[in-house]
């Protein structure tokens, strides 16, 4: 009997492939793609080879130097749909010519979106955008840099739907404003206008010293006013950070920012090179409200002691100040600021850099609410260091101290003076010598970095402190012992930087 003929395993079914999707999601998938990716699909299948070119959407963006600039005027050619965006890095020299069959296939396919830049400098050899830029009536954007714009034809009707219009380092032909003209007035939706660096040929002579222009507008319409309804804190931050003398322009800006700047909390001059002290007095004499911060830092060798006593007085008038920070020239160190510093008492910050501080008046009633001291480079009246101790002693709150350099005049051997800061969280010395006080126990700190000479004796009252940075170079042979001490001071310590010199000294401080 003969057997039967074997049976033939079925094929398993063909897996779905990208083919099965429906045709909007292929073309959405492709339109996420780089421009350069796009193309590329063409290699998946003979299915595919042609896709990119009918997909809507895409995005024609390309780096400098990303591809040949010269397949782009061929990419462009085979795309059969709109345009959307194009957008290319800057274009060398060399292949400048190339950019006028792009600007004519762009026009062709209704762009939108155009930015074109040229990597060329000189003025003088910048290329001359091809007419067809003209014609691309769909634009809502258009940004050119480096180059030459054209005059537009007689029977140009503007660009209708632009929205953002961005031109720097752009010549236009001698008597040629009507091009820029047009192409502002007919755009009735422009939002957004950027001019830097435009000028027409042949006006070297007629205005010399033309370097910059920036023009923003908005359509016209009722509209709040955003930066204006801010908190009065955020918007003195804000401003703050500007240069004064872009602070007090913002009077240009409306009638209601007409005199807002003089009623900002703060006067933060750190950040304004070149200013006068005449232009200190303005600002100051201008302001109606009281100060609540007050920064400067002394850069002009004109300026006078004396015009430093004349501010701090207006400002102790006023009343109010919390924040006050004075930067100095180093040769102001020898000069003393005015006795009217010690009538601040709502101080809660004050930093001092290269400058003298003057004897402290027998009346103090102190600063109840400083919280932070800073002083680098300045010189305690002596005796220094009983100043030193008085100033420490009449801010009860203190809770920062740093003294970087501070010299107390007249801190001798026998001179007896004692810290006293129970609230103290955080202490900084930095000394090229040493001090001839003592320090009383500060049972809050936690942070401390000493770094000089003969500061050992300082971390006895120091057994709650969680970081510890120490650099001693020397020290006195009384203080050895408080070394050999130290593992068993600290009941808190996490970090510890430590590096002690081995010079040991005399009992009189060297």
């Amino acid at each position: 009997m003969e057997g039967s003929p074997p049976r033939r395993k079925p094929r398993p079914a063909a897996e779905p492939t990208l083919e099965s999707l429906p045709t909007e999601i292929l073309e959405n998938i492709v339109a996420r793609l780089s421009i350069r990716e796009a193309i590329r699909t063409s290699a998946v299948s003979r299915a595919w080879r042609r896709r990119w070119e009918s997909t809507p959407n895409l995005r024609f963006r390309w780096s400098r130097n990303e591809v040949d600039v010269a397949v782009i005027g061929p990419v462009l050619a085979r795309y059969s749909c709109p345009i959307r965006s194009f957008w290319t890095g800057w274009v060398d020299m060399q292949d400048s010519a190339l950019t006028d069959e792009w600007v004519v296939l762009l026009a062709e396919g209704r762009v939108e979106s155009i930015s074109l830049g040229f990597a060329e400098h000189n003025f003088r050899c910048f290329h001359t955008i091809h007419s067809a830029i003209f014609s691309c009536c769909e634009l809502t954007e258009l940004e050119l840099e480096n180059c030459h714009l054209p005059a537009a034809p007689s029977g140009f009707g503007g660009f209708p739907n632009l929205t953002r219009l961005e031109l720097s380092m752009v010549t236009i032909p001698e008597h040629g404003e009507s091009t820029l003209e047009a192409i502002i007035s007919s755009a009735t939706m422009l939002r957004c206008l950027n001019l830097k660096n435009v000028f027409a040929d042949g006006d070297d002579e007629e205005c010399p010293n033309i370097e910059d222009l920036d023009i923003e507008r908005r359509r016209v319409g009722p509209s709040a006013d955003a930066l204006g309804s801010l908190p009065l804190d955020v918007l003195d931050n804000i401003l703050s950070r500007l240069h004064i003398h872009e602070v007090v322009r913002t009077s240009a800006l409306s009638r209601a920012w007409r005199r807002r700047w003089e009623s900002l909390l703060s006067v933060d001059l750190t950040r304004s090179p070149g200013i006068a002290a005449s232009d200190v007095d303005v600002i100051l004499l201008r302001r109606a409200a009281p100060v609540r911060s007050f920064r400067l830092a002394t850069r002009d060798r004109s300026w006078s002691i004396s015009a430093f006593h004349d501010w701090l007085l207006n400002l102790s008038r006023r009343g109010g100040l919390q924040h006050l920070e004075l930067t100095l020239r180093y040769s102001y160190t020898h000069h003393n600021l005015s006795s009217c510093l010690f009538s601040f008492r709502d101080l809660t910050t004050l930093r001092l850099y290269c400058c003298g501080l003057p004897h402290v008046p027998t009346d103090f009633a102190g600063f109840p609410n400083l919280k932070t001291l800073y002083l680098s480079v300045v010189k305690v009246q002596s005796p220094g260091g009983r100043e030193l101790a008085t100033l420490i002693a009449a801010s009860p709150v203190l809770q920062e101290l740093t003294l970087i350099d501070v010299i107390l005049i007249g801190d001798e051997t026998d001179e007896d003076w004692v810290i006293r800061a129970s609230n103290l969280r955080k202490l900084t010395i930095v000394l090229g010598y040493g001090y001839h006080g003592r320090m009383e126990d500060l049972p809050r700190l936690e942070e401390c970095c000493l770094f000089g000479k003969n500061l050992a004796r300082y971390l006895m009252g120091m057994a709650r402190v969680t970081k510890l940075t120490f650099y001693c170079n020397c020290m006195s042979s009384t203080e050895v012992d408080v070394l050999e001490r130290l593992p068993f001071l600290f009941e808190n310590l996490r970090s510890l930087h430590w590096q002690p010199f081995n010079m040991v000294v005399g009992d009189a401080l060297s």
